[in-house]
């Protein structure tokens, strides 16, 4: 598990971390970014918002790894 305290991360398809951010409205921000590809009436989105005290170990490196 991350110890992010309040942060949130925005994880695709259940599993894959794709960034984690302080408030939640920068997450909200993040997945509308993200889904602007979608064509919402063929595709639900992959996206998911969670609290970024939930990932686990190796979603968190692979965060970090994105980010260096």
């Amino acid at each position: 598990m991350m110890n992010e305290g309040d942060g949130y991360a925005v994880i695709k398809n259940g599993e894959t971390a794709m960034m984690i951010c302080n408030e939640l409205t920068d997450a909200i921000k993040c997945v509308q970014s993200l889904e602007s590809g979608l064509d919402r009436n063929t595709q639900h989105s992959p996206f998911t918002i969670v609290k970024a005290d939930t990932l686990t170990r190796a979603q968190a490196e692979m965060v970090l790894m994105q980010k260096g």
